[in-house]
């Protein structure tokens, strides 16, 4: 006699089935919402701290080192499976018991997300060229006429403008006493629009342009009397911005870069160091004597921050930049920029780390 299966076996494969849709939605197109925030998340957050854990190390006079994030590659793999299952009872005897007819519904799942980072260490001659070379003044043009502050960007990059140099030595605020009064004048006049820099009309020179009014000629004239260059008949407020000491002309501002290595070395200057650490002779104290501590500044603490925007451990200390201080994280995004910029011009040759995930 057939046996008929009872519909309420078919209850589980119905929901299971309209399930299925779902779910592969989830793993195809809808896979890119669930990671890719979290890869960019991960990324941008391990470069900013390589940076910082760079910068500490140069504090210690350790060496830095950099490994670049090269591809991520993720392979998502889905299958699913429905299986029945019945059996029948034909007999039964005094000795034993057998159930009922049963129907056995089998269901599966799986789902896998196998990532592959591949790494890049930064090293070689190429690229120890390109942080050492001086940033190039249309770099520094490009960033003034993007938005960023004048001031900061000077700060960072220039070692010398004319005869006033930039913290030589770290050591004696006084030699920049000068060089500071022409940052804070700059952005002044940045900020009322009173200063162009570009190309000039040959485009073969980069041009200061100061356009004086009634009321910000005296900043001006100030101005130019710290940079020590004179306003004429022939200059108009006009100046060349140049890189070249040897040839220095009337109407020029003469501008001497750092590279990367140096801005870094100089920002290193900032970071404030355990008195444990200071009192064993591990690190000097050069975080008051640094001109640099208003522009930027790296905290310490025994115990790790909950303030922190960028945090990383050394020396058994938490080295940290406080969420609240917007100057050093202008500062650090600047580096960061500045870093790519320049390092970007190397091209790796070498072997890659790659590394799955698991």
């Amino acid at each position: 006699m057939p046996r008929t299966i009872q519909p309420r076996y078919y209850l589980p494969f119905f929901v299971f089935i309209s399930l299925l849709p779902g779910c592969q939605s989830s793993f195809g197109p809808q896979s890119i919402d669930n990671t890719r925030a979290s890869y960019n998340q991960a990324i941008a957050d391990t470069s900013n701290q390589q940076m910082l854990l760079n910068l500490v190390r140069l504090k210690y006079k350790d060496e830095m080192f950099f490994l670049k994030v090269g591809s991520v590659t993720s392979t998502f793999t889905y299958t699913s499976n429905i299986g029945v299952g019945s059996t029948s009872n034909f007999g039964a005897s005094s000795f034993t018991y057998l159930p009922k007819d049963s129907v056995s519904p089998s269901l599966g799942i799986s789902y896998s997300d196998i990532p592959t980072i591949s790494y890049q260490p930064l090293q070689g001659e190429d690229f120890f060229k390109s942080v050492l070379s001086p940033i190039s003044l249309d770099r520094i043009l490009v960033l003034i006429q993007s938005g960023w502050n004048i001031e900061r960007v000077f700060s960072l990059c220039v070692e010398r403008v004319n005869d006033l140099h930039n913290s030589p030595n770290l050591t004696d605020r006084s030699e920049n006493k000068k060089f500071s009064a022409i940052l804070k004048l700059l952005r002044t006049l940045q900020l009322s629009h009173s200063i162009e820099v570009g190309l000039s009309q040959d485009n073969l020179h980069l041009i200061m342009l100061f356009k004086p009014t009634a009321d910000n000629w005296l900043n001006i004239n100030e101005l130019q009397s710290l940079l020590g260059v004179k306003n004429n008949e022939i200059t108009k407020n006009l100046f060349t911005i140049s890189s070249d000491f040897l040839n220095v002309s009337p109407n020029q501002i003469t501008i001497q870069t750092r590279g990367i290595n140096t801005v870094m070395h100089y920002l290193a200057q900032t970071v404030v160091s355990p008195e444990e650490h200071i009192k064993a002779g591990l690190v000097e104290d050069t975080f008051s004597n640094s001109d640099a501590d208003n522009l930027f500044r790296v905290n310490v603490s025994a115990s790790r921050p909950t303030d922190a925007f960028i945090t990383v451990p050394y020396n058994g200390y938490w080295f940290y930049i406080a969420d609240n201080d917007l100057h050093s994280k202008s500062a650090f995004m600047l580096l960061s920029q500045l870093f790519d910029l320049q390092s970007g011009q190397t091209v790796y040759a070498g072997p890659t780390l790659t590394l799955p995930v698991r």
